[in-house]
């Protein structure tokens, strides 16, 4: 398994944690889908689609330029990975709200590795 995938893994791992223990509530719209799909409002579903047809017409886009169905395929992947990493710093502004000591001490380190880690597996050395 990749170190992208444990980091997603942890970092998910740490949401659901904080998310039960009733320390923060889901905001970005991929969470609020898996949490509480009750709560999602109409402009969060405009939200959603516009940006499934953005991600598809870049994908198309790089696919025709390029001619390389990897850098297509990668181009579809990045947008739903930037979304998790926004997820998790909302986490972590949810919890620094409580208490700012312990969310960097926790997600600090994490966040910092994940983001170096995002670099590693796009340029192909996530093993």
């Amino acid at each position: 398994m990749g170190k992208i995938t444990t980091y997603i893994l942890m970092m998910s791992g740490l949401v659901l944690l904080f998310y039960f223990a009733g320390v923060v509530e889901p905001t970005n719209p991929l969470f609020k889908l898996v949490f509480s799909p009750e709560t999602m409002t109409l402009s969060d579903i405009y939200l959603t689609v516009i940006g499934g047809i953005a991600t598809g017409l870049a994908v198309i886009t790089v696919g025709f330029i390029t001619k390389s169905l990897e850098l297509a395929a990668m181009t579809a992947v990045v947008p739903a990975v930037l979304a998790v990493l926004w997820g998790f710093i909302d986490v972590y502004n949810a919890l620094a709200g409580v208490n700012r000591v312990i969310a960097t001490l926790i997600f600090g380190p994490i966040l910092l590795l994940f983001i170096l880690s995002m670099i590693d597996w796009w340029r192909g050395r996530d093993l």
